[in-house]
């Protein structure tokens, strides 16, 4: 006799739709079967019996409306998989798994888990999330962590998708963005971050909206480490989202129904990848405005008809909306009405002046005519920026360039009124107290006052019938003729005048020139083809061959210089062995080098000034007194290491030219001598983004007598080789700029694992390093790296002497001897973190420096301090630093008086 199958006998005792509860007030409610589906709590007994264990791991179940069906086979999954086509409001088929996950029942999930109960559906991010906002809530927080700790590949899925971060951060949920970040999100999910920062909200009436950026979100997102600088918004996805997440219902069909039916709205004012500082800007919120510009955000794309008007602004009619059709008249929808654009714009003009010299502002449409005049939109803008380009001193750079046409009345004004200003115009002060008296303000000049109004009207008087004037071809060809002939005998004649000769001058500026040699990482025909009949570097190939001169050598190395500079440059390079992958240029061509490597995915992994006389006798004066120093003073092993890294990383400051969309400023950059070529120029030709910081040498560079290296001599679970490497190079630098005497002493507030400490106790001859800082744990792993760098001789008996590390409070622990330090060094990177009321330890701390009445100088890291009596702010600088993952830190010094 056949034995029963014990499986179907077993399955036909177990209700499995009794199990499972699908959730609805009534039957109309249609809302997402996400949040209506979860296990009942009398099904976690049934979990724990044997014989069932079988029938769990093979049911499949389906939430159909308010209703649940189970399957037990194959077929009949296959063909509720063809139903579902036909019926959008059912779910995919689960497991009792997934039904346990999506409902972020963890302890059922642990059950089911735990006796074999597969994961099935393909779960996505949005079956996650809540129905009505579609971002993240409370049920989505346990269920991604239901999923993260029993279903590994499920997690992984969720956190690859480009929009799992940006729900998270959009819904508050603060343990979830975090989980995401820390265990790995995608680039993707980060850089999509930006479009959930926006939110919503009505003004007076349903059809006046206002978009801004959500401050409190921004900040979450400045926590979580993403770079905001590098975040781009697309506008129609960040109104899309934003108007998802309102609160109210009627509001979001509203809205979405004003806006999806508008495909005008991809007008310049909504183009894709905008910046979160132009949004700020076109929003016009000031505090998120002060936030970005000081967030160093750039706002290069902005133009004058983005700060015009409101965003959106369209006449609809009622009928084209959900709940008015009993209306005939139509209706006015805005949004970002009256907000100040323009007054952002110029808050963030002033919070970045100093950073640009020069500004170009690209004033399309600001002038329009009218009434039978001429107006000028932003006459206050327009006076500003004009008054502030004539204070600054004319660039020799531009000076060279050719002047465009119709542009000579303009130079002549320009220097007729720096002729009367002694060569020199109102200063930024002057134009910024001006712009502001009124419309009666003015202007000092060589002692008499020059009225300056508020905004410019010109009145043009002209005929009604007149049209655009028309210059034929040969007309323009005439005139650009002349002008060009007029500028080379003005040239001639200034020469005559000075008698000095105009050839010889520019053949001395081309030999005072440097030349260099560069090494390529690879040679691919694509861009051997390039610099041999490439358009960049065409001018330069034709003048050398029309002096005779090759620009290819024999052994294959290129050679782009001018051909006053050939001679020297060959006699120069007479010991060198050059190959194919070597190039000779001029610093003047150096730009157009970096334009056709950077086509080509190639750099300069080396690259060194070749020995000429005509190099700068300052900077080979300054090495020739380092190395000076360095011979007198063997005897002292302090001095000796101090003099080292003056020689190594000493230079002065070159004046470079860099034109950046509608920006071009005259930026101070270390000398090219002492920076090391990267990965970064193929990504960003334009500038070395280490050559305005303060440069930090790789491990090779740090002198070899140092014998610090942390990685080895302290835990490697504190520090990393790399780390420790370019921490003790650049503060090693940065205290040999101070020029540390035995009656100095440094005092590092959060010291963190004494690196710093170490590096000022080796490097300088203070008379005491002094560390403190609040963690414990922290505090005891400095203590045991000081005892390991002893003990392995990286430091002498005399320079841990000098080390004294504390654990304690700064405002409290910090001893009379330590307080009367010369030299402080705040870590501000870290002072959100701490906890409420002790975040203005900072400026109570130097309350209790400024009380001890000596004279002190303060580095604050990261984060500028405020404005107080006695504080002085110097200068600021870029230091590499472990805390914000390789990234450059910003430090900032002042001096401290009583």
């Amino acid at each position: 006799m056949a034995r029963p199958n014990s499986q179907e006998a077993v399955r036909s005792q177990l209700d499995v739709v009794g199990m499972i509860v699908c959730l609805s007030k009534e039957p109309r409610d249609r809302y997402s079967w996400t949040t209506r589906i979860r296990i009942r709590d009398e099904a976690a007994k049934l979990f724990q019996i044997v014989p069932y264990y079988g029938a769990l791991r093979s049911t499949l179940v389906v939430c159909r409306r308010w209703h649940i069906h189970a399957f037990t086979c194959e077929e009949d999954v296959r063909a509720e998989r063809c139903a579902r086509y036909e019926d959008n409001e059912c779910s995919p088929v689960l497991s009792l798994l997934d039904v346990a996950i999506v409902s972020g029942d963890m302890p059922k999930a642990s059950i089911l888990h735990s006796i074999g109960v597969p994961q099935y559906c393909p779960l996505r991010f949005s079956d996650f999330c809540s129905p009505f906002t579609a971002v993240a809530d409370s049920r989505t927080t346990r269920a991604v962590i239901t999923a993260y700790k029993l279903c590994k590949p499920l997690f992984r899925e969720l956190c690859e998708e480009p929009e799992s971060l940006g729900k998270a951060i959009a819904g508050g949920q603060d343990s979830l963005s975090a989980l995401f970040v820390l265990k790995g999100a995608s680039d993707a999910a980060k850089k999509g971050t930006g479009n959930f920062l926006f939110r919503i909200w009505t003004l007076e009436t349903r059809k006046h909206c206002q978009l801004a950026l959500d401050m409190e979100r921004l900040m979450h997102a400045v926590d979580l480490g993403i770079d905001i600088r590098s975040l781009l918004v697309d506008p129609w996805t960040a109104l899309f989202h934003a108007c998802g997440m309102h609160r109210f219902a009627r509001f979001r069909r509203n809205i979405l129904g004003y806006f999806r039916r508008l495909g005008h709205l991809r007008s310049p004012k909504w183009r894709a990848g905008q910046t979160l500082l132009e949004m700020a800007i076109r929003c016009g919120q000031l505090d998120a405005t002060r936030y970005l510009a000081n967030a160093h955000c750039e706002a290069t794309g902005l133009t004058a008809s983005d700060l015009t008007g409101p965003m959106f602004q369209e006449t609809i009619d009622y009928d084209s909306v959900y709940d008015l059709e009993e209306h005939d008249t139509p209706m006015t929808v805005t949004i970002n009405r009256d907000v100040g654009a323009a007054e952002a714009a110029r808050l963030a003009y002033h919070l970045c002046r100093h950073r640009y010299q020069i500004v170009i502002v690209q004033m399309a449409r600001w002038w329009s005519r009218g009434g039978g005049g001429v107006c000028v939109t932003f006459g206050r803008v327009v006076d500003h920026i004009a008054a502030f380009a004539l204070a600054v001193p004319a660039l020799p750079q531009i000076l060279q360039l050719p002047r465009p046409l119709g542009t000579r009345r303009a130079a002549k004004r320009a220097a007729y009124r720096r002729r009367r200003a002694g060569q020199r115009a109102a200063t930024t002060q002057q134009v910024v107290q001006s712009s502001e008296q009124g419309v009666k303000s003015s202007v000092q000049v060589n002692g008499c006052k020059e009225e300056v109004g508020p905004e410019v009207i010109q009145e043009v008087v002209h005929e009604s019938q007149e049209v655009a004037a028309f210059i034929s071809e040969d007309e323009a060809k005439a005139t650009s003729q002349a002008l060009w002939e007029s500028a080379v005998g003005m040239t001639v004649a200034r020469s005559v005048a000075t008698g000095s000769d105009p050839e010889a001058g520019t053949a001395s500026q081309h030999t005072a020139e440097r030349i260099y040699l560069g090494k390529l990482n690879r040679i691919p025909k694509e861009l051997l083809r390039a610099l041999a009949s490439g358009p960049a570097l065409q001018p330069c190939r034709r003048a050398l061959e029309a002096e005779g001169f090759p620009w290819k050598l024999s052994s294959g190395a290129f050679m782009f210089v001018s051909p006053c500079q050939h001679v020297d440059a060959m006699t120069a390079l007479a010991d060198e062995q050059l190959h194919p992958d070597n190039i000779i240029f001029a610093e003047s061509l150096e730009y157009l080098i970096d334009e056709v490597l950077g086509q080509h995915g190639t750099w300069m992994k080396d690259r060194s000034a070749i020995g000429m006389d005509s190099i700068d006798p300052g900077i080979a004066s300054e090495v020739d007194s380092g190395c000076h120093a360095e011979a007198e003073s063997q005897g002292s092993d302090v001095d000796r290491r101090r003099d080292a890294f003056l020689v190594d990383y000493r230079s002065g400051w070159d004046p470079c030219s860099l034109v950046d969309r509608t920006f071009l400023c005259l930026a101070p950059v270390r000398s090219s001598l002492m920076v090391t070529a990267s990965t970064t120029d193929a990504v960003n030709p334009d500038a070395n983004p280490r050559r305005p910081a303060l440069h930090v040498d790789p491990a090779k560079k740090v002198p070899p007598d140092l014998h610090i290296d942390f990685s080895k001599h302290v835990l490697r679970r504190y520090s990393t080789k790399k780390q420790s490497c370019t921490l003790v190079g650049g503060f090693a630098r940065l205290l040999a700029d101070e020029r540390l005497t035995s009656s100095s002493a440094v005092v590092d507030v959060g010291s963190g694992l004494g690196k710093l400490v170490a590096v000022a106790a080796a490097t300088t001859p203070v008379s005491a390093a002094w560390g403190i800082e609040l963690s414990p744990r922290r505090a005891e792993a400095a203590a045991e790296a000081k005892r390991k760098l002893e003990a392995r001789g990286a430091l002498s008996g005399v320079e841990v002497a000098r080390m004294r590390l504390l654990q304690g409070n700064c405002l409290e622990d910090l001893s009379e001897e330590a307080l009367s330090a010369s030299h402080f060094l705040l870590t501000m990177r870290r002072v959100g973190k701490l906890p409420a009321g002790t975040r203005q330890v900072a400026e109570r701390f130097l309350d209790l420096l400024a009380r001890r009445g000596d004279a002190k100088v303060v580095w604050s890291v990261g984060k500028r301090l405020e404005q107080r009596p006695g504080l002085d702010y110097v200068h600021s600088c870029m230091l590499d630093a472990e805390w914000t993952d390789q990234e450059d830190v910003l430090i900032h010094r002042y001096s401290l008086a009583s």
